[in-house]
């Protein structure tokens, strides 16, 4: 009989631990389908779960200005040679936009014609991925720790009053690390960063182009992965999530609409100087912000040029589309393409 009790007790702590761990991927992947057939969905940075179809107010023919017709869209777009003659295309994506930024260049269309491989920050990712980067991260502070241990008296002030506007308690993010409290934040935050403007993930550019080249039989590879995106999170020190806090709290942020503007007529410098700008930063928030621009944009960009060399040194053709910050710069992704021997040229 107490074998019996014994079983029963072990069952209801596992059903609860399982719920639990249920919970938290369906928190992290909105509700993906654990059983993800490689090449049937893949996920949009905002983690919704996305089928090879295009959206339906986006026709195929639409996607991209043919037989003459004016774009509505023409960011900037390259073609890098390799000393041995082999070739990638290049396009700085937008990951999230309307119908009305369609249909995008000529050039674009070409440089996805001309590819047989698709190489974008991160590909397809499944629950169970997910999962496993989520189950290492250190979210919660330990016991009698607070974030306001972690935050200046300013930022924390200006956490508590943000979410409380936003229907939150004052408190309810004291127990969680600093990260995880800007990670967090950006979900509840009802600060407008698209202007004027409805712009949507599943009509992003990259979005786009996952789903086209699938549907057209192109490969498609990640030169990123999801444990490396998790990693880049927990890199955030306390002084560099307490800034980002403050700066989403307060709206310091980039103006959606006149990044848009540069994205769209391939002005990939401004666009890129409005990514890293410090305006409006005191000298030490400067050296901090310096800091975070390093590891989440330069690091990554030398990640991103060393991988997709190594699929071109595969024999492939590809065209690399990645957010339009990791272009632009003496440590952007073109510079770092001309110091490994590469000829880059704009055609669009």
């Amino acid at each position: 009989m107490k074998k019996k009790i014994a079983a029963v007790v072990c069952f209801l702590l596992l059903a609860g631990l399982l719920a639990l761990a249920a919970y938290k991927i369906n928190k992290l992947t909105n509700e993906i389908d654990e059983n993800v057939e490689t090449d049937s969905i893949f996920v949009l940075p905002d983690n919704t779960k996305v089928k090879t179809d295009l959206p339906e107010e986006l026709p195929k023919e639409s996607i991209f200005a043919e037989n003459g017709a004016a774009a509505s869209s023409s960011p900037a777009v390259w073609k890098a040679t390799s000393a041995d003659g082999k070739v990638m295309y290049m396009v700085g994506t937008m990951h999230a936009l309307s119908v009305s930024d369609y249909p995008m260049s000529a050039a674009l269309g070409e440089a996805f014609a001309a590819c047989d491989t698709l190489a974008v920050e991160i590909y397809n990712v499944d629950a169970s991925r997910m999962t496993d980067s989520y189950e290492h991260m250190d979210q919660f502070l330990p016991n009698g720790d607070s974030i306001d241990k972690h935050l200046t008296a300013e930022q924390y002030e200006l956490l508590q009053k943000k979410l409380t506007e936003n229907g939150e308690s004052a408190d309810s993010f004291d127990e969680y690390m600093p990260w995880y409290a800007y990670d967090e934040l950006t979900y509840i935050s009802d600060g407008d960063d698209s202007g004027d403007k409805k712009v949507f993930h599943k009509f992003g550019i990259d979005s786009i182009l996952q789903i086209s080249a699938n549907a057209e039989g192109k490969e498609i590879v990640s030169l990123e992965t999801v444990q490396e995106k998790y990693d880049n999170k927990e890199k955030l020190t306390d002084e560099e999530a307490g800034l980002l806090i403050k700066n989403t709290c307060i709206g310091r942020s980039v103006d959606y609409d006149k990044l848009l503007a540069a994205w769209k007529s391939g002005d990939y410098e401004t666009a890129f100087g409005m990514t890293v700008t410090r305006e409006g930063f005191s000298d030490e928030e400067k050296t901090v912000w310096d800091a975070y621009i390093e590891h989440s944009i330069f690091d990554r960009n030398k990640i991103m040029v060393e991988r997709a060399e190594q699929q071109l040194g595969e024999g492939k053709t590809l065209l690399v589309a990645v957010g339009t910050a990791h272009f632009g710069g003496e440590k952007g992704i073109v510079r770092l393409l001309e110091q490994d021997g590469f000829t880059v040229e704009r055609i669009g």
